[in-house]
């Protein structure tokens, strides 16, 4: 009996490090975020759209701009480049809220850091002020490649 519960317990094991390996080599990073001073009749649908190493790791669920929404998505450990955008339907079409698309400032985050533990970044885009408020659980130091 004491054997059969040891080849069990090896083989469980056997089956299950690689999952466990897998698991401790990506960190997850969970973006809150809301849109402050929005104009009444200017609450767009909106979502983040997050990116490592201009790959698309994840996107939030829709929600009007003004109501706080998150997402959390996981990425491997080590040096990358995270970006998250923030995206308005506009008569019908996603596009990223930047200067380029005609609005006030770009809605985004962009930091190219070493990423080795989970985080949470919030995010609060104030359009009053025309910028992004950052705050992170952890502080990750920044390469200058942004």
């Amino acid at each position: 009996m004491k054997r059969s519960v040891f080849q069990l317990i090896v083989f469980l094991c056997i089956c299950l490090l690689p999952t466990i390996a897998e698991a401790q080599q990506d960190v997850s990073l969970t973006f809150r975020f809301v849109t402050k001073n929005t104009k009444e009749g200017y609450d767009h649908v909106s979502k983040l759209i997050v990116y490592s190493d201009d790959e698309q790791i994840g996107e939030s669920t829709e929600k009007l701009q003004s109501k706080p929404n998150s997402v959390t998505v996981k990425t491997p450990k080590g040096k990358h480049k995270i970006k998250a955008i923030l995206y308005a339907l506009y008569n019908g079409t996603w596009e990223p809220r930047t200067i380029a698309n005609e609005y006030s400032f770009d809605f985004e985050y962009s930091k190219t850091g070493n990423w080795e533990v989970n985080n949470t970044i919030s995010l609060t885009f104030d359009i009053e002020q025309t910028m992004v408020h950052i705050k992170e659980k952890v502080p990750v130091v920044a390469d200058d490649e942004d």
